[in-house]
């Protein structure tokens, strides 16, 4: 395993890896992200600009599962599926207000990214697909043969697959090496504390004897020997039990980690059940229907929102002025619990009421804090319309006209001139208060 992702490798979790950190910080094209995902990186860089923030992100691959894990398939159709693969690396995070380090935090951390792929390539022709160089709507099979706009060829294998979220979630656990740099320290600390006093004491000794014992040498010698003696064996002494101690330091220092970690995550505990009780009254309505995706969906839609200068005019939210202090948050991270709180269902609608744990990273009076926090959030769907895995924000089809365009810049149909609503054709946001 190298010590850095690569942006060229042939790993597509890894060039996101890669390229993650000059994507948010400066802007540059994430191409390996799918183009939802690339709206929302758009977003954060652009309030990280207005406030005059720098990002660095240096990820690093360590610990247990360095080479990645698959979590399994979270949501699949005839065309398309949806995988949750994670790999754990160090995560140096520094915040930079000029050339000024205002912010730094160096933690182990997993991190997840929902990989989407085709699973029948001959059968996603006519699905339709921004052109990664010039933005244009296109089907796939135009931009095999070449985009309508600028002509641009591309092989099936660098539109699919993509990246389409992402996020870090701590990693407590610690491979051997970096216990052993933990317990190093504490253990040579330790036999310094017990062996110190003994030398202290035997050096005492030697001297106020030399002193005392005058011309008698056998009392010299004597007083020279359990001197030394003490030196030696408190020597052995001290490492034996300094390594105990050390440990017992080393393992106290992990528990009250763990400890913290979890008083963090008690709040969350209490919707461990929610998660089949929700799939399966979803599933009544679309029987591929996936938590994971759900709560992927969730945690994106609410980024984009409060990233956003002005989210009332996103099209998938339908809710009053958000809190003003959102706009002072700087980077979001999901804590991984998206908790079901409510379900109901209003003619073909269904309204899901949930809780959602953020990591916030806040920039006020030109400091920057990070911030805990609970977001209750009301998400709102036709389930009388399919599934459409091919659904993404950045080029909707509108209902009446057919036309396709980018509903982050149009809350009406810019051909047409047909208003449309989101909830219609994915999940649109009806309330956000933190």
């Amino acid at each position: 395993m190298s010590a850095k992702w690569e942006k060229d490798s042939n790993v597509i979790f890894e060039r996101f890896a890669a390229g993650i950190d000059d994507a948010i910080s400066g802007g540059e094209e994430l191409k390996c992200a799918d183009a939802d995902l690339q709206y929302s990186i758009k977003l954060q860089n652009e309030r990280l600009r207005k406030n005059g923030l720098r990002i660095k992100y240096d990820l690093t691959p360590r610990g247990h599962l360095d080479n990645g894990l698959s979590l399994g398939t979270v949501w699949k159709d005839g065309h398309y599926e949806s995988k949750l693969e994670c790999r754990s690396c160090l995560k140096d995070e520094n915040y930079y207000l000029g050339g000024k380090l205002l912010f730094r935090k160096k933690e182990c951390v997993t991190l997840y990214q929902t990989v989407t792929d085709t699973n029948s390539p001959e059968n996603i022709a006519d699905d339709e697909y921004i052109c990664p160089d010039c933005g244009a709507v296109s089907k796939v099979g135009e931009l095999v043969e070449g985009c309508r706009s600028c002509g641009t060829k591309f092989k099936i294998s660098e539109l699919y697959p993509k990246i389409s979220n992402f996020y870090f979630y701590p990693d407590v656990s610690r491979t051997h090496a970096e216990l052993g740099k933990t317990a190093l320290p504490c253990i040579i600390g330790s036999i310094l504390a017990i062996y110190l006093p003994m030398f202290l004491i035997g050096i005492s000794t030697l001297f106020f004897n030399g002193l005392t014992s005058g011309k008698n040498s056998y009392r010299a010698m004597q007083a020279a020997g359990s001197a030394m003696g003490l030196l030696i064996g408190g020597a052995f002494f001290a490492v034996f039990f300094g390594v105990i101690v050390g440990w017992f330091i080393t393992s106290f220092i992990f528990m009250a980690r763990l400890a913290s970690f979890a008083s963090q995550r008690i709040p969350m505990a209490k919707y461990l059940g929610c998660q089949k009780e929700f799939e399966k009254f979803m599933k009544q309505f679309s029987p591929e229907f996936s938590y994971e995706f759900f709560a992927g969906k969730t945690v994106s839609l609410i980024k984009n929102l409060i990233y956003s200068d002005t989210p009332t005019e996103l099209p998938f939210y339908n809710g009053p002025e958000l809190d003003p202090r959102f706009k002072n948050i700087v980077d979001v991270t999901s804590m991984g619990a998206v908790g079901i709180t409510k379900t109901e269902t209003v003619g073909d609608y269904v309204l899901i009421s949930a809780d959602v744990y953020l990591e916030n990273t806040y920039f006020t009076n030109g400091k920057i804090y990070r911030k805990n926090e609970m977001f209750k959030t009301v998400m709102k769907k036709n389930v009388s319309a399919p599934v459409d895995m091919r659904f993404k924000i950045t080029s909707i089809h509108c209902p009446s006209c057919g036309a396709s365009f980018d509903a982050t810049k149009n809350r009406i149909c810019p051909y047409c001139s047909s208003a449309y609503k989101m909830e219609d054709m994915d999940w649109s946001i009806e309330e956000l208060v933190k």
